[in-house]
């Protein structure tokens, strides 16, 4: 199993609240977390230039409520995960359906919602990672955030 040195952290390291942090696990995966608030543009660069290094092209992205990004970051990340696989997780039943929709186009991509977060990991099929690991992983991103636990993120 592999250990937290695996494990690079982009988060305030005061816990304090962001818009966007990520966790990049290993050489396999990044995971993100989105929550209320503009990301800023040096943020969301030090996030693609995770993204361009990834060899394992796959992706968790998590949302908590609504998520505030902009055309040219939405491109641009769209520009380096083509051929990703994608599991996106978010309470809105709205992106879920856009995720759906994206899947039907061709896209490796699909959406669920918090009380699956294990079936999302599962899905994305993490070489070396166990799936509660990787749950853990989620669950010490969201708390690093200065968001909610998992555990209130799941049954909110």
């Amino acid at each position: 199993m592999r250990t937290n040195d695996d494990i690079t952290w982009k988060v305030d390291p005061s816990g304090e609240y962001r818009p966007f942090t990520w966790a990049k696990v290993g050489d396999e995966l990044i995971m993100t977390l989105s929550q209320a608030g503009p990301i800023p543009d040096e943020i969301f660069d030090d996030y693609l230039a995770d993204l361009r290094s990834l060899r394992g092209r796959r992706l968790l992205g998590t949302a908590i409520g609504s998520i505030d990004v902009t055309a040219s970051q939405r491109k641009a990340a769209s520009d380096i995960m083509k051929g990703w696989a994608v599991a996106i997780i978010t309470d809105s039943a709205v992106a879920r359906g856009v995720a759906t929709a994206l899947k039907w186009l061709g896209l490796n991509i699909r959406g669920y919602n918090w009380s699956d977060v294990e079936t999302a990991i599962t899905n994305l099929a993490v070489p070396g990672w166990e799936v509660q690991r990787l749950v853990h992983v989620l669950d010490e991103l969201t708390q690093r955030s200065g968001g909610r636990t998992l555990g209130e993120v799941r049954y909110y």
